[in-house]
């Protein structure tokens, strides 16, 4: 009987262990995250109508907008981010000059300068360092206040933390972890814990700009990365990368159950008409069942705007996986069809699945 009592509670506490461990576990994503399509970039309310958004990004840190947004249904991301502050101007609840010990250090003992210097024009900016509690503790406190204000999370930028701060070394300042990719995995826990207590539904949308490229020891504590510059781009006058490479399949190169929000910047492409790069890019993300934006310089929506258009439709879950047919590849959805051709000439496509619908437009 004694050993039925002691292999009755083994079993018992085995269960609570791996309920414990499951509960540590950050988590699928949101479900409206999982349906999305298409997301807003940096746009007022007024433009969410219309469209089949359930998001918004870039918004303003405001609690009359935070709020305002709520009430219309609308989640919103304000901006912010981990990696670099500006030296003598007031950000996110405090100012760099103040607290010179969290700034992160080079291999020579000096300030290391934020990578947008130069190319952005951030002059003072430099990089901070995740390894730093005080640190880590006012940037999560203004993810807090951001919260409490009505957010549904927030968009973190430049996910691409230096891997080595020499701080401690020249006793500038002492870190909490060995290394700074632990640090870094640390604070997105701490900030998606501080999400989801504010709201459950809440997510922690991250910009490393290259999906494939995040850090493995990330993935567990984001609900959605970002492609930057998704085939399109402010830096160049021509469609970038290689299809095939750089853009289709980025689905295939991310942890199961996770999103990607990809972000094309529309308007600056010399060689094919802004309507015919709206439909690629739309229609290549869709592909892989990716969330898409188009940007926000040089994209005006009007009633009549292709993006507008696309903003609108709501292709629902997909039905079949990805296929390819002579070079054409296309995915049958619950409410439509796309098709990608990502060649230059023309081609025919004899779709053999059976379609949901008697008809296509």
């Amino acid at each position: 009987m004694k050993k039925l009592r002691s292999l009755f509670v083994m079993i018992f506490l085995l269960i609570f262990l791996l309920k414990g461990l499951a509960q540590e576990q950050p988590g699928n994503i949101p479900g409206w995250l999982a349906a999305s399509e298409t997301y807003g970039f940096r746009v007022p309310l007024k433009d969410v109508y219309g469209t089949s958004w359930k998001f918004i990004t870039h918004v303003p840190h405001t609690r009359e907008f935070l709020q305002d947004a709520r009430r219309k249904g609308i989640r919103t991301f304000p901006y912010v981010t981990f990696y670099q502050a500006p030296l003598a101007q007031r950000y996110m609840g405090f100012r760099l000059s103040e607290h010179q010990d969290w700034i992160l250090i080079n291999e020579k003992g000096q300030w290391a300068p934020t990578g947008f210097w130069e190319s952005e024009d951030s002059k003072n900016w430099y990089c901070t360092c995740p390894n730093v509690k005080a640190y880590t503790d006012t940037v999560l406190a203004y993810v807090e206040m951001l919260m409490k204000r009505g957010a549904s999370g927030v968009f973190l930028d430049n996910v691409h933390p230096n891997r080595f701060c020499y701080g401690e070394q020249f006793g500038i300042h002492k870190h909490m972890y060995k290394t700074q990719i632990e640090a870094f995995a640390n604070l997105l826990r701490r900030a998606r814990e501080i999400i989801k207590k504010y709201d459950p539904e809440g997510a922690l949308l991250i910009n490393s700009a290259d999906p494939a490229t995040l850090p493995k020891e990330f993935w567990p504590y984001v609900d959605a990365e970002m492609s930057e510059s998704f085939i399109t781009t402010w830096v160049s006058e021509d469609r970038w990368g290689d299809w095939y490479k750089n853009w289709n399949g980025i689905d295939k190169k991310i942890p199961a159950g996770k999103q990607v929000c990809c972000l094309s910047y529309l308007g600056h492409d010399i060689y094919h008409s802004f309507k015919e790069d709206a439909f690629f890019c739309y229609a290549s993300a869709r592909l892989m069942n990716l969330i898409w934006g188009a940007g926000y310089d040089k994209t005006k929506i009007k009633n009549d705007d292709p993006v507008r258009l696309l903003y609108s439709l709501e292709l629902g879950p997909p039905v079949t996986e990805e296929k390819v047919d002579d070079g054409v590849h296309y995915r049958v959805f619950k409410n439509g069809l796309v098709v990608v051709n990502p060649v230059h000439e023309r081609k025919i496509l004899t779709v053999h699945d059976d379609l949901p619908t008697s008809s296509l437009w």
